[in-house]
């Protein structure tokens, strides 16, 4: 007997057959035949049929874990295979964590990834049973980058601080001594002078360890300041209270300035009131001590003349009427014969003008006791004769003058002698005479000043009396202790 699959090809439903052997091909429905073709002795016998159903395989998958991973690490390749020798295919059900391209496998953050391995069969093999593996993403570390702002300097604007991660997240900036500095953000905001800590850190996430935290340390220097301070310029000491300006300075730091006398002997400070002690150099300081935000300033040096009037005439203001008090202004007046004012003066009203038919002396005299109060002569001191003239000389004669100490007597301690300066001024300009006769001799109670001319008179025929070749004007006299 034979057995042949329907249909002659030796193939149906999935049977094969070979002899009387039968192999199974796919699933489905598979019909044999039985056939006798008989022979001499026994005709063909009636073919007999058999079906049955050929079921689909079943299947299953191996699939590797990969095992933990550490964040950053670059896309894996999963592994997996099918006893059916079909393809497997994977996916992903945390994608927060983890993503499946085909095979590859990449990482999106720390925590659990699950990745799922499935084949789903075909007509001949059933679907394997998914198989689903889960490991550890673990959080990589990250250090941070933290550029040094280097020291600076109160009163300036620092620039923004610099820091990063390598992790890319975001890295935030403390100071440890807020009472030198303050951060917000990136800006660093100077309060005071000290040393100055700030700290770069990074508090990490699912994906990235925290960070190993990086501090800077910087000096913040104060601010400097500059004191502004011209002085109160050259000043005279005379009878009574001196009216002097107010000392008067300003730092750059807005910060109030200070001032000292390093010349007690001549002259005083308190507060911002000067005070004259003595004729010399008064030498002045201004200061300013700084706070925690400005260092101290340079001090400010300033000197200044300090002289002592014996007698001043700014410019033969007074009258000299009869009957007017005696004053220091009107000691010339009182005293002197032979001259007029005239209003051609260097400063003020009036000056004195040397001319006169009769002229032949002009006296100014410095006594305390005859006119009202001077300051008396200091033995041992030079005071200095200063006036100016304006004048020509002519042909009439000359004018000079003579400076002499007296006693309280009048008897003459020390004299100039005959000073001719008439050569040295011209009728144009006004000319500065200045005379020092020396050291006031021990008994001098006064000073006596004279003008008087060598030749003749001057100008004797002019009339009225003009201001003509030989004329002289005298204005701003002082004979005064100088340093």
């Amino acid at each position: 007997q034979t057995a042949t699959e329907i249909g002659g090809d030796g193939v149906t439903a999935g049977l094969r057959v070979s002899g009387s052997s039968a192999a199974l091909v796919a699933a489905g429905t598979c019909t044999l035949r039985a056939e006798q073709a008989g022979n001499t002795t026994f005709s063909a016998a009636a073919a007999v049929t058999q079906s049955f159903a050929v079921a689909q395989a079943t299947q299953s998958i191996n699939f590797s874990n990969p095992g933990d991973q550490l964040f950053g690490t670059g896309p894996l390749t999963l592994s997996a295979s099918a006893t059916s020798g079909l393809p497997v295919s994977f996916a992903s059900t945390t994608p927060g964590v983890c993503t499946v391209n085909g095979s590859l496998l990449t990482l999106a953050s720390g925590g659990a990834c699950t990745v799922q391995a499935s084949q789903a069969g075909n007509a001949n093999v059933t679907a394997a049973a998914t198989v689903a593996v889960s490991f550890t993403v673990l959080p990589a570390m990250q250090s941070i980058s933290f550029t040094d702002p280097g020291a600076q300097t109160l009163g300036t604007a620092p620039a923004p601080l610099v820091a990063s991660a390598t992790s890319g997240l975001p890295v935030s900036l403390t100071s440890s001594t807020p009472a030198v500095c303050t951060v917000s953000g990136s800006t660093l905001t100077l309060a005071s002078a000290g040393t100055c800590t700030v700290t770069a850190s990074q508090a990490g996430n699912a994906s990235y360890l925290p960070a190993t935290a990086v501090p800077r340390s910087f000096n913040v220097a104060q601010a400097t300041q500059s004191i502004s301070f011209a002085g109160p310029g050259d000043q005279t000491l005379n009878s009574g209270p001196p009216v002097l300006p107010t000392l008067s300075a300003s730092a750059s730091s807005g910060l109030p300035v200070t001032f000292a006398s390093t010349t007690p002997a001549v002259c005083t400070v308190s507060g911002t009131a000067l005070t004259l002690v003595s004729a010399g150099t008064c030498t002045l300081t201004a200061n300013q001590a700084g706070n925690t935000t400005f260092a101290a300033a340079p001090t400010v040096t300033v000197s200044i003349n300090v002289m002592y009037n014996l007698f001043a005439n700014g410019g033969f203001e007074e009258s000299g009427a009869a009957g007017a008090p005696v004053t220091p202004a009107l000691a010339w007046l009182n005293a002197a014969s032979g001259y007029t004012r005239s209003t051609d003066a260097r400063t003020g009203t009036y000056s004195a003008q040397l001319m006169s038919p009769a002229f032949s002396a002009a006296v100014m005299l410095q006594n305390s006791a005859e006119q009202g109060g001077r300051d008396p002569l200091v033995v041992g001191t030079s005071p200095t004769l200063r006036f100016w003239a304006k004048g020509t000389a002519g042909t009439t004669g000359n004018v000079l003058y003579a400076l002499r100490y007296l006693d309280g007597t009048g008897n003459i301690l020390a004299t100039s002698m005959n000073q001719f300066f008439q050569g040295s001024i011209n009728p144009d300009t006004w000319t500065e005479i200045v005379f020092n006769l020396g050291a006031v001799p021990a008994g001098a109670t006064a000073a006596f000043i004279e003008f008087s001319q060598a030749i003749g008179p001057i100008d004797p025929t002019a009339t009225p009396i003009p201001f003509l070749p030989g004329q002289v004007l005298i204005d701003d006299l002082t004979l005064r202790v100088e340093p």
